[in-house]
């Protein structure tokens, strides 16, 4: 018995223990849900049919309590603004997992981000009833912690053009007007916030920066990930980063109406965004965090994207489209917080597409956070800082590759932003996952002159016992 899903491509993952083979990791949603927006054949639990030829019963069954979206997508098409204007309701109640497939001898050019393909999942039992060739699966779900196992198998089937087109279509980010950059805010910060600290929580494999006031209060996130490694081979730093995923999670639980926060995400991807999923899953939390915060972020076709989209007012839930930059603006005319987006190259892989943040501190002292951004599509003027350099640079990738293909400069290390004296890089990885924190990167952050000798601090306090770094 198998279950059949359309799967997303999101990023190249890596397997930690076995074959050490290369994995892809999708978002994954249930047929049911997304096949009554297709016209022409589909795939069904592995036979062909034409959509009218499913019942109006069929069609409403995966779409309970959205028929408006559903009469006016079967009314308008999947391109009519009125349809796009209600579809993420629908999108983002629909839910997903993630999926992490392992790959022998992979060809990489067929997988292209936002891309859609059918998969078929079963269990060992049931593996050889699969269709095509079977590979090794792990399913689970957005908040999940710790290197999945494999606890599934799976095979890829190809999608028919229409199909493709109909879900490239639907998962392409409707963007309102009051969510552009410049539009109305809800002001989470305010214009004369004064900013005391920047607080790295050691999460292993993932990125989470919290920003303090003078009041030592925690008013913004700089991406939330939470995804902790249980690799053997760092598991003396597994308590640390459980402390700082539960610090994590607490900060999301204060925040209500006297307590509001802002969030920056810099790309979709788990490791960055995905200590939500616990509180989307429950109802409380949620409405209090979709309330009281406000958001800059990149679009995306993931269905990550919609789940949040769908739960935050659009007034204050600020989009960038894929494909285009957004010069750095002051957070609500906040002098002592920036904030932009890079297309570098006009490339649509998500690194090349980043959100990234600018801190003034009370000390002087500027923070560059990064995210995952490709550094040469920083704008120079952000990436000089003018001739003060920055003191704190959270390295691009968790120092892993800053440059990625088919966009990577040359030669790449020119980009690192500028240091100060005494500046500091912070990377955030576990040192196995992916292959980052690179020495090889690491060097060439020394090069361009972050010298101190705490640059993996979070990892060698991790070892001691500590879970965050604050800079002051």
């Amino acid at each position: 018995m198998s279950n059949c899903y359309y799967a997303c491509f999101a990023r190249e993952d890596r397997e930690i223990d076995g074959r050490q083979r290369i994995g892809l990791e999708f978002e994954i949603v249930r047929e049911e849900c997304l096949a009554l927006f297709f016209s022409g054949d589909k795939t069904r639990g592995g036979k062909r049919q034409r959509v009218e030829d499913v019942s109006d019963g069929e069609k409403l069954e995966g779409v309970r309590g959205h028929e408006e979206v559903l009469e006016s997508f079967l009314r308008y098409g999947l391109t009519d603004e009125r349809f796009l204007s209600r579809k993420g309701r629908y999108l983002g109640n629909t839910g997903f997992q993630l999926l992490t497939v392992y790959f022998e001898d992979i060809s990489y050019a067929r997988y292209r981000y936002g891309n859609w393909y059918f998969i078929e999942l079963t269990d060992r039992e049931h593996m050889e009833e699969l269709t095509g060739k079977v590979h090794d699966c792990a399913v689970y779900e957005w908040g999940e912690v710790g290197d999945p196992v494999i606890n599934a198998y799976g095979s890829f089937l190809p999608l028919g053009r229409e199909e493709m087109r109909a879900l490239r279509q639907l998962y392409d980010p409707y963007i309102p007007p009051e969510s552009l950059w410049n539009g109305n805010q809800f002001a989470a910060i305010g214009g004369a916030t004064v900013f005391q600290t920047v607080r790295f929580y050691y999460v292993g494999a993932a990125l989470c920066a919290g920003i303090l006031d003078n009041l030592n209060n925690l008013v913004a996130f700089f991406d939330l990930g939470t995804r902790v490694s249980n690799n053997p081979f760092i598991i003396n730093q597994q308590a640390a980063a459980q402390n700082s995923q539960n610090a994590i999670q607490a900060e999301l639980g204060n925040i209500g109406p006297g307590n509001p926060v802002t969030i920056f995400i810099s790309h979709w991807h788990a490791d960055h965004c995905n200590a939500l999923d616990a509180f989307f899953q429950n109802g409380a939390l949620a409405a209090n965090i979709a309330q009281n915060t406000e958001w800059y972020v990149p679009g995306s076709a993931l269905p990550s994207f919609h789940r949040v989209q769908n739960a935050v007012p659009a007034v204050s839930f600020h989009v960038v489209a894929a494909g285009m930059a957004q010069a750095p603006v002051n957070i609500n005319g906040n002098v002592n917080i920036q904030a932009g987006k890079i297309n570098y190259a006009g490339h649509l892989h998500p690194h090349h597409q980043s959100v990234y943040a600018r801190v003034m501190l009370a000390s002087g002292t500027t923070v560059l956070l990064a995210g995952d951004a490709t550094y040469a599509g920083i704008p120079l003027h952000v990436r000089t800082n003018g001739p003060a350099g920055y003191v704190c640079l959270q390295a691009s990738h968790h120092g892993g590759n800053y440059h990625y293909a088919p966009a990577a400069p040359n030669p790449p290390m020119t980009y690192i932003p500028d240091a100060a004296n005494g500046a500091i890089a912070v990377y955030s990885a576990d040192g196995i996952r992916h292959g980052h924190p690179s020495m090889l990167v690491m060097n060439e952050h020394r090069g361009r002159g972050y010298f101190q000798g705490n640059e993996r601090q979070l990892n060698q306090g991790a070892a001691m016992g500590f879970n965050i770094l604050d800079v002051f």
